[in-house]
């Protein structure tokens, strides 16, 4: 699949996956669902 940057944000029943890209929706995952994070994203140098 494909990877995409998302800020994690928990709720009392849910968590939701919200993308940093305004193209893609927001994922929610229930505690009924198995799903795993790939990776922590810590920053960003761009040189000009």
């Amino acid at each position: 699949g494909e990877v995409t940057i998302k800020r994690l944000q928990r709720r009392a029943d849910q968590i939701r996956l919200l993308p940093r890209n305004p193209a893609y929706e927001p994922i929610i995952v229930t505690p009924d669902q198995d799903f795993a994070i790939e990776g922590v994203f810590c920053g960003l140098v761009r040189r000009e």
